[in-house]
């Protein structure tokens, strides 16, 4: 059995007291294989903010995968947002961290999903390219796709959006045998499925949402995290949440399909040729 921990937005320069030292503590509790993090290290990309982040990944006590969310790119240094977004990130989170792993038969992939720019007003949205599309580790009976941006948005969050070519993604991710998607960005935790029935040897893809691991920009959740337990496939996920200064078990919120803003399209629709 694989175990991993997902933490996400972890946004450094806002993080509700003492969060930290309990996230190390319930960590090193579960002990696990790898720890995933979906990005959002820092509030707004500054130099100070990575640096916190950086110190606080080094108390973390397994490996880490990871990808940047849109608030690691620079908010206010606009000449470094449009000429070396990644700059800060690349100096004191990618270089601790890794992009994929494979541990046994389960290998997992993160993707950056952020971008320095979009046409609207909102630049928080993320989108893929083509040449972003989980393609490796064939014969892994587990795969795993992280990004930071969600392919799935309950109706009732309005204000975001599903990730840019989410429904031709995860056609592709279906069609390539992965297990589940791991995203942060809506500070809200739940599983739901995306099935883009392509044909009967196909099944639901799992997605899988975490919240803010140690942010006070909590969104009416309480801080909280996840712990994947995967063999063939995604066996269990426990649903962990910050109260009187430790993290413990909380169930886990079950999204119906139906409770979907932009709910991914039909078996019909997903039929059409995909560009990917």
């Amino acid at each position: 059995m694989t175990t991993i921990v997902h933490i996400s937005d972890l946004h450094f320069d806002r993080i509700e007291p003492g969060s930290d030292d309990a996230l190390v503590e319930a960590i090193a509790e579960i002990d696990p294989l790898l720890i995933v993090a979906s990005g959002d290290f820092t509030l707004a990309g500054r130099k100070r903010e990575f640096e916190a982040a950086a110190r606080f990944l080094d108390r973390l006590s397994a490996p880490i995968i990871a990808c940047p969310g849109n608030h690691d790119i620079p908010a206010y240094n606009l000449v470094q947002r449009f000429l070396s977004p990644q700059k800060r990130y690349n100096e004191f989170i990618a270089r601790n961290t890794y992009t994929a792993v494979r541990l046994g038969d389960t290998a997992i992939l993160a993707l950056n999903s952020a971008r320095p720019w979009d046409l609207s007003w909102n630049w928080s949205h993320g989108r893929f390219s083509k040449a972003q599309i989980f393609a490796a580790h064939a014969d892994a009976t587990t795969k795993l796709l992280v990004t930071h941006h969600p392919f799935c948005v309950p109706a009732d969050a309005s204000t975001f959006r599903r990730i840019g070519n989410a429904d031709l993604a995860l056609e592709t991710l279906e069609a390539r045998g992965v297990d589940g998607v791991l995203t942060g960005h809506l500070h809200r935790q739940f599983r739901t499925t995306a099935l883009i029935a392509s044909g009967p040897s196909h099944s639901p893809l799992s997605v899988l949402s975490t919240g803010t691991a140690l942010s006070d920009r909590r969104r009416d959740e309480p801080n909280g995290f996840l712990a994947l337990h995967c063999r063939t496939g995604i066996e269990a996920v426990e649903a962990y949440a910050l109260f009187d200064g430790r993290f413990g078990r909380v169930p886990l919120r079950g999204m119906d399909p139906d409770d979907l803003a932009n709910t991914p399209r039909s078996a019909a629709d997903a039929a059409q040729p995909s560009p990917y």
